[in-house]
């Protein structure tokens, strides 16, 4: 199903859907063979544990079955557990680029999540070509050196490996990491570097903190927070954190919000409201800037509280969660976008209708 999320989320594609079943056998291979396997060594799993990973086994079946039958294509739930993984990659594959629901993309990310991290637990390497573009992530235990690790990566299951297999590992490593690739499609801007310092009991630990605001000007922004020795690699994990944490908001007549909106965050208050045609955005600086990453081009917005840029992204970001357009409350409330009062021929307010 997440083949078919491109449209939806600027983000899940093909590549997506065939990681997606990739690591859902993968993840059931290797739970079989730790619930098989006496090592002292290896984690003991509750049976609570094994049965919710099994479940997201199944619920990856079922979403693709459920594609499938939507495209008109005969393959039932019970097909599918019958078919291999060679058989299941090629029909996700054909399944082409159909928009999905943004709640079905969004559960093809949190499934392939999940299946990572259970990798990562059961000390697998994942997959080939199921890599998160810009992830870091490291799949070894905590007390192995950063040498052992990378090895890990490079060596799948302690097989023999030719130089040319472990130099087109590696190249796959690294190019997946670019950050060419991880930003692909999307602008970003910097919002925020700042020292931060961590007391311990040897000392002061002094590190960069980025704040980053990516989006693709259409409908999905996001937010990252990233830390380092270094400003270039505190904003680089910073991007990788945003790319991770995209946010879709529904715009109206794609230039502005469908009402007014307030959240907080901390002590952080946001208020913002939809303006008519030509308003423009009027808000500070950095709210100014997500805002057009996100595509809006008549808003205004206002922080109220303390000045802390990061938790004020977070209370704008909390604000923009909450945003829904009238097709969506219609759709809650078993009725039309007429009934509500907003046609699709109503312009926007021109004033905040915000209460004190």
């Amino acid at each position: 199903s997440a083949a078919t999320a491109a449209a939806a989320v600027a983000g899940p594609g093909v590549r997506d859907a065939v990681a997606l079943v990739k690591l859902a056998y993968a993840t059931s291979a290797a739970l079989e063979k730790n619930l098989r396997s006496r090592d002292e060594e290896r984690p003991a799993w509750d049976r609570e544990t094994v049965d919710a990973v099994r479940g997201d086994i199944v619920r990856v079946r079922q979403l693709i079955a459920e594609e499938l039958t939507r495209r008109g294509k005969k393959m039932t739930f019970a097909q599918t557990a019958r078919v291999d993984e060679a058989t299941m990659v090629k029909t996700v594959e054909e399944m082409g680029s159909e928009p999905v629901k943004y709640q079905t993309a969004l559960e093809v990310f949190e499934l392939s999540d999940t299946f990572r991290r259970t990798l990562r637990f059961l000390d697998h390497l994942p997959p080939s070509g199921t890599r998160v573009e810009g992830s870091g992530y490291d799949f070894g235990r905590k007390m192995r050196t950063a040498a052992t690790r990378f090895e890990k990566l490079l060596y799948a299951d302690d097989t023999e490996t030719s130089a040319r297999e472990l130099a087109r590992r590696k190249e796959e490593m690294e190019r997946s990491s670019s950050m060419d690739k991880v930003l692909a499609g999307f602008s970003s801007v910097l919002l925020e570097v700042k020292l931060v310092v961590k007391v311990t009991a040897g000392g002061q630990m002094l590190k960069r903190r980025a704040l980053v605001a990516i989006g693709n000007r259409q409908g999905v922004v996001g937010y990252g927070v990233g830390k380092a020795e270094n400003m270039l690699q505190a904003i680089q994990r910073a991007c990788r954190d945003a790319r991770r944490n995209l946010l879709h908001v529904d715009l109206y007549q794609g230039r502005t919000l469908y009402h007014p909106v307030k959240s907080k965050f901390v002590c952080s208050k946001v208020e913002m409201w939809p303006l008519g045609e030509g308003r423009g955005i009027r808000a500070n600086p950095n709210f100014m800037a997500i805002f057009e990453l996100l595509g809006v081009q008549d808003v205004g917005a206002k922080l109220h509280g303390p000045r802390c840029q990061l938790n004020a992204v977070k209370a704008l970001f909390s604000a923009l969660s909450e945003h829904r357009s009238a097709a969506e409350v219609a759709a809650t409330r078993g009725k039309t976008v007429r009934d509500l009062g907003f046609p699709a021929d109503r312009p926007a307010p021109t004033e905040p209708r915000l209460t004190a």
